[in-house]
């Protein structure tokens, strides 16, 4: 290819010539190197900005501005289109050849920057990618916890408004019971001169009767909020009480499954209530008459009601009551379970007593004896299966069988107790 060169050169008289109708051929063709220099350089300006100052650090600082570096970039890669004599015109102007190809050895150095600042902008795309999906469930985290804040709020508002609706409803009751006080103080300022002395003292009592209700609504209402919050613990306290009980109730569930027993009805009642109507003269606290039992009496932690424990002779209830009575109602009202004090205020305040009492019967009638010493008595003790009712048509009325009898034998076998008596009559 050397030697084919060498004859291709033209003699010194033609070189001139054909250097003009190079430069002319070149000359046609030279808007074309323009336009692709200047459509490279308008991509090269659409990159972003660390590319270009990347790539511009491999310029060389001629005085030829950036659209000739890229008409020279461009120049070898036409090369294989040109005809002949412009190869030749090439090939003997070396110096052309060889800054083209410091170009195309620039173009390709800035290729390779271009693709590792592509690569890392995809990485960090790809970690701005991460970040906006964490913040994405950072959101919906955000997004729960305000949805749980608020079914907090509405809770919270549902019971605000319970307790309002509680504290309307007792300053409503209040209000009533101090309308009821002003009418009945005005009733009895009213009936101070026209009615009787009974009669004033009656509405007197119920003044103070409404008066106490008053003062107790008014307590709970100032105790309401402390037990709204002792009624939310107790609630804690009483679902693990609830699964105790679950269980203990299918044990004993279990256990009377397994049980063979009979309801009886009682065999007989050795109670017996009397309804009492007692005068006074006045209201008076002296009132002759010792209670027992009641809310909180500590000698009877079971909660006895009521009872009589002495009498003064010669007392308004002397003859009417009875030492170990019961007291249920006085004037209506169920006293059984209220405490002595309340009793005595009642009975105090009160003119015309109408009572309702419990004693025993005849038939248990108690007898009591006193004692200097009980450390020797001299008796003996023993259980006992004793009849303490039978049916007048049974077979055992016919026998001659009576109530108080005991049993010592069944069928030549000895009993101690009701559950022993009652397998071997059955058996």
């Amino acid at each position: 290819m050397a030697d084919r060169r060498v004859e291709a050169l033209p003699s010194e008289e033609s070189l001139p010539s054909t250097s003009a109708h190079l430069q002319r051929e070149t000359g046609a063709a030279t808007p074309s190197h323009n336009d692709a220099a200047i459509g490279i350089a308008h991509e090269e300006t659409s990159l972003p900005p660390d590319s270009n100052t990347s790539s511009s650090e491999h310029r060389p600082n001629h005085s030829f501005g950036w659209i000739q570096t890229e008409m020279r970039q461009k120049g070898p890669m036409e090369a294989l289109l040109m005809n002949p004599a412009e190869v030749v015109c090439r090939h003997v102007n070396g110096s052309i050849g060889e800054e083209a190809a410091l170009n195309v050895d620039t173009i390709r150095g800035n290729n390779v920057v271009l693709a590792e600042q592509l690569e890392l902008a995809n990485s960090q795309l790809n970690r701005a990618l991460c970040a906006r999906m964490e913040l994405q469930e950072e959101l919906n985290n955000l997004r729960r916890q305000h949805e749980c804040t608020l079914r907090d709020y509405e809770e919270t508002m549902m019971e605000r408004s319970t307790v309002l609706e509680e504290n309307n409803r007792l300053a409503e009751e209040r209000d009533r019971l101090r309308d009821s006080v002003r009418h009945l103080s005005n009733t009895l300022h009213n009936m101070i001169n026209s009615k009787t002395e009974h009669q004033i003292q009656q509405l007197q009592s119920k003044l103070e009767h409404t008066r106490r209700l008053l003062q107790l609504n008014m307590e709970e209402t100032a105790c309401a909020n402390s037990r709204r919050e002792e009624a939310r613990q107790e609630m804690g306290r009483m679902r693990l009480v609830c699964d105790a009980l679950e269980k203990e109730r299918d044990e004993a569930l279990f256990q009377l499954s397994n049980l063979d027993e009979r309801d009886e009805e009682p065999m007989f009642d050795c109670w017996e209530t009397h309804a009492i109507q007692i005068a006074l003269p006045s209201p008076s606290t002296n009132l002759g008459v010792m209670l027992g039992g009641g809310k909180g009496d500590e000698m009877f932690s079971s909660g006895m009601p009521i009872f009589v424990r002495d009498l003064v002779p010669g007392c308004p209830f002397d003859g009417h009551l009875k030492p170990l009575d019961y007291i249920l109602y006085v004037n209506d009202i169920d006293v059984s379970s209220m405490d002595q004090r309340s009793v005595v205020d009642i009975l105090s305040n009160s003119c015309n007593l109408k009572m309702v009492v419990k004693r025993r019967s005849a038939g248990c009638r108690i007898t009591e004896f006193a004692f200097n010493d009980i450390t020797d008595l001299g008796a003996e003790f023993e259980d006992g299966v004793y009849i303490s009712k039978l049916d007048e048509n049974g077979s055992g009325a016919e026998s001659g069988l009576t109530a108080g009898v005991r049993i010592i034998h069944v069928n030549g076998i000895p009993v101690y107790d009701v559950m022993h008596t009652r397998a071997l009559i059955d058996g």
